[in-house]
């Protein structure tokens, strides 16, 4: 038994260190070697081995102008030197919002009520159920409920994920004009229970989400937007994954006193929440780079100022020793170091840009002809959960969802190879 042990202990090691893609495949070896590979103790233990010892993949998410459709890429090669990109087989007729990756997983939003997680390592895709409907607010004229933002992380407390939507009413569809104002409230999916639950409190915050942010903004269990307070002052609104508590932290003076500068947002540099300053966002005019980062104690300190970049607009993400991952005014990516400024054209054109590292984290349920040993057929079927939806006026209007036509999204697996 002892010489059996140790042989286990060694192909556990092995296994440790290899692919996501040649796990999937081993998985159909042996009984013990499929249920090694799932379990949870293992999957942790690859991926925390797989960050340490490498920095990530580059993933951008952009426009294949051959195919017509959003679709997702990933560089293999770590250095960049010489980018080359392997698109992954989910295609989008439009652009969704996209927050993560969270442990190698993203969610989804296709920007009216629909939602999905996405393991791209493994090829799972799972739809959400749709954010409940609240009780409407009485007005005197129609009432509509509107998704503002949504944040998405892991619950270490739980080993669970979760994602948080924050609702709020208006008198019209935009809301922008809305002559009345209305609590503004969340709703929290557990991927565990695969529910949703309505917080019984309101969201401390008079509006959320007023300045877009291109970055993933969840750190160390708590997930941040900038919002305006009750008394309309800027704020960051937090949201701590385990007790599932919204907080208002104050930004520092100089953030807010900068906004004048041009474009703002909220960001992440080394795992710390950062905001961003920039002079301009797609412009010819010479663009510099503000950047304070807040500390666990919520102090801000400025870290930098990067400048003047000739051409190139607002960071996507950033890359090793600090380099930035930037686009220019035709949403081409390039690859600047911010000691000497200069930049590198990295091949594609980009929407959003991800630092990723594989994982075998998985969401099941699965959909498609995929068996157990992660083969799966060339055309991956996505249920109409997660349709891309005409716009205007096919909201939710009051409690009744009116029904138009939809398309459903799907795979298309553009090299016909199996994982």
């Amino acid at each position: 038994m002892g010489s059996v042990g140790v042989v286990e202990e060694l192909v556990t090691e092995i296994l440790s260190r290899l692919s996501i893609k040649s796990l999937l495949r081993f998985k159909c070896v042996t009984k013990f070697w499929y249920s090694l590979i799932e379990h949870p103790y293992f999957i942790k233990n690859h991926y925390q081995r797989n960050k340490n010892n490498n920095f990530g993949r580059l993933l951008v998410h952009n426009y294949d102008t051959n195919h017509k459709e959003f679709a997702f890429a990933v560089c293999s090669d770590e250095t960049l030197a010489d980018p080359v990109y392997e698109y992954l087989d989910l295609r989008l007729n439009l652009s969704p919002f996209i927050y993560g990756p969270c442990n190698g997983i993203f969610c989804l939003y296709n920007n009216v009520d629909s939602m999905a997680l996405w393991n791209p390592a493994t090829r799972e895709f799972r739809p959400l159920p749709q954010v409940p409907r609240l009780d409407l607010p009485s007005s005197p004229g129609k009432i509509f409920q509107k998704i503002l933002r949504n944040g998405f992380g892991f619950d270490s407390t739980t080993n669970d994920y979760k994602v948080v939507s924050i609702i709020t009413f208006y008198e019209n569809f935009c809301g922008y004009d809305s002559p009345k104002t209305f609590p503004i409230y969340a709703a929290v999916y557990t991927l565990s229970t695969d529910s949703w639950k309505v917080s019984e409190e309101s969201v401390p915050a008079n509006t959320v989400g007023n300045v877009f942010s291109i970055f993933y903004t969840y750190s160390r269990g708590v997930y941040y937007w900038l919002a305006n307070d009750t008394n309309d002052q800027s704020i960051l609104l937090s949201f701590e994954m385990g007790d599932e508590v919204f907080r208002n932290i104050p930004l520092l003076k100089d953030c807010i006193e900068g906004d004048f500068l041009g474009f703002h947002y909220l960001g992440l540099y080394n795992d710390c929440l950062c905001w961003i300053v920039t002079t301009a966002y797609h412009s010819d005019v010479p663009n510099y780079v503000y950047l304070w980062v807040m500390n666990k104690e919520y102090h801000w300190t400025k870290q930098w100022t990067i400048g003047p970049l000739i051409g190139l607009g607002s960071p996507l993400a950033f890359w090793k020793d600090g380099e930035l991952l930037v686009v220019s005014g035709q949403w081409g990516l390039f690859l600047c170091d911010p000691s000497t400024l200069e930049a590198k054209y990295l091949g594609t054109n980009c929407i959003q840009a991800f630092v990723y590292h594989e994982s075998l984290v998985s969401i099941k349920p699965r959909y498609g002809c995929q068996d157990k040993c992660g083969n799966s057929s060339d055309n991956i079927y996505v249920p109409n959960l997660f349709v891309v939806m005409p716009d205007p006026e096919g909201g939710l209007v009051g409690s009744d969802f009116k029904d138009t036509t939809v398309n459903p999204v799907h795979f298309v697996n553009l090299n016909n190879t199996n994982l």
